[in-house]
């Protein structure tokens, strides 16, 4: 699971590692799916997605959806307007701004990871291990921790630390 994936959407090294790493699985013939949220221009890149399952993350309404990168890996894309149809990029408005609401719209993406490898998955593929990529998806971890049943393992890579996603604790209570 990553906040960006390339050619799709791209900030810069993580979204070109999201896009090699899963294809070089998929040709050891590993069943890897990359888990992207539904920006503007992940979604114009396939308007026919099929609609896999329609739930509440975090209290947000979500469709998840099934396409394919341009590499023929399987994507599941989080499809929720209020968090990621908008202008600008994935973490900040046209102004150079972070989006207000970055913490849930990342958090969102975190808990549909989690909830895609455990047992409250609203699809019946699932995935041994959920891979998180920096600092936009690490909450996935814990909430795997915190998901009663069977779950996947969790790794974390964080790519650039510069960037940490620092945000208020009285944001702590949404997520």
């Amino acid at each position: 699971m990553t906040p960006e994936c390339a050619p799709l959407v791209k900030t810069g090294g993580l979204g070109d590692v999201s896009a090699a790493l899963p294809r070089a699985l998929a040709d050891r013939d590993i069943d890897v799916r990359v888990l992207l949220p539904g920006y503007n221009a992940v979604l114009d890149a396939d308007p026919d997605a099929v609609e896999l399952a329609r739930f509440e993350a975090l209290g947000q309404p979500v469709r998840l959806l099934e396409s394919r990168l341009p590499s023929g890996v399987p994507l599941l894309v989080i499809a929720s307007p209020r968090l990621y149809q908008r202008g600008g990029g994935p973490y900040q408005a046209d102004d150079g701004e972070d989006w207000d609401d970055n913490a849930l719209r990342f958090g969102v993406l975190a808990k549909v990871a989690a909830m895609l490898g455990s047992s409250q998955s609203p699809i019946a593929w699932r995935p041994d291990i959920v891979h998180s990529h920096d600092w936009p998806a690490a909450l996935a971890p814990l909430y795997l921790r915190f998901t009663p049943g069977p779950r996947a393992a969790s790794m974390m890579t964080i790519h650039n630390l510069a960037f940490q996603g620092l945000f208020d604790m009285g944001e702590i209570g949404s997520l």
